[in-house]
């Protein structure tokens, strides 16, 4: 059963891994960035891009629930839902949403759906990376990517003009931005301890 679960779960890197390269692994790039990459998904309408996405993400919590919460992959699958999130992101066309708002319009209710899932996606992918960083691996690298995926909410929030979240999302980036900073202070510390026994 196990060796199954493990095929399933190189599947979804691959899976993941082809999608980014199509639409790009870009975490906190100008919404605008992808625009060319989009062009060559313009035959997914916004029903198909939905429910792919939505596909992907069942398909990760599926694996991760049967590996179960003490699997020598837990840790693995926060960088698959960060992957996944970025993918999401970057299949997602803000432009289109943006300026395709009548409610009337075909694909409306998907964008939405879309615009909401994209948003949730990367903030449970910035929290899952602060666990892994916080409880297994103390990487300032993982902190930083991160924050990364705060400054990717802080874009779609300032693009659909949420100043309430941006603003709230603003603090958080700088108070994660303060945490990995005292934390580098600390283990410079600690090194200079070492040498000096």
């Amino acid at each position: 059963m196990k060796v199954f679960l493990n095929d399933a779960r190189k599947l979804l890197y691959k899976v993941i891994s082809t999608l980014q390269e199509i639409v790009t692994d870009w975490i906190d790039e100008p919404l605008s960035a992808t625009e060319d990459k989009l062009a060559t998904i313009n035959r997914l309408d916004d029903r198909k891009r939905l429910n792919l996405c939505h596909k992907v993400l069942d398909a990760i919590k599926s694996v991760e629930d049967r590996f179960g919460p003490n699997s020598k992959w837990k840790w693995s699958f926060s960088d698959l839902w960060a992957d996944a999130a970025t993918t999401i992101k970057n299949m997602t066309d803000f432009r289109r949403i943006q300026t395709e708002r009548d409610p009337r319009s075909e694909g409306f209710q998907e964008r939405l759906a879309l615009l909401q899932l994209v948003k949730e996606q990367l903030k449970i992918a910035a929290s899952k990376l602060r666990e892994k960083y916080e409880m297994v691996t103390r990487e300032p690298s993982i902190m930083k990517k991160a924050i990364l995926f705060l400054g990717a909410l802080y874009r779609i929030h300032s693009l659909f003009g949420e100043a309430t979240e941006a603003e709230t999302i603003k603090k958080n980036i700088a108070i994660w931005e303060e945490k990995i900073e005292g934390d580098l202070k600390k283990m410079e510390e600690e090194k200079k301890k070492k040498k000096g026994l």
